[in-house]
């Protein structure tokens, strides 16, 4: 399927390249070569799309409402489906309930 797609791709390309060519010499019996074909397809799949990190200050962690631990990593599994996640230090986090770490990313249980 994902060979079919960029067959299909890479023709479209050179149809747009033939049709938009100011000189309209496009010979559909010229090969391509692998490098060529390499690159329209990098100019049509784009695989490095840059994210944008959040940085936060040292020591802080994450907790939600509902529940009963903080954690340590933002990116932590137990809060993929949270809606609102709070931030703060393990001292704010503690004066909301939230008494020891996440068993997955909260590592040793420490004071503040």
């Amino acid at each position: 399927m994902r060979r079919l797609i960029f067959c299909f791709a890479v023709a479209l390309v050179m149809l747009c390249t033939a049709s938009c060519s100011p000189t309209h010499d496009f010979d559909a019996g010229r090969p391509i070569s692998r490098e060529e074909l390499e690159s329209m397809s990098a100019a049509l799949f784009v695989t490095d799309v840059p994210t944008e990190v959040e940085t936060y200050p040292p020591g802080t962690v994450f907790w939600t409402e509902g529940g009963s631990v903080y954690h340590r990593d933002r990116a932590c599994r137990h809060l993929a489906k949270a809606t609102e996640v709070k931030s703060g230090y393990v001292s704010n986090a503690r004066m909301c309930g939230k008494d020891r770490p996440c068993s997955t990313c909260g590592g040793e249980d420490d004071t503040e």
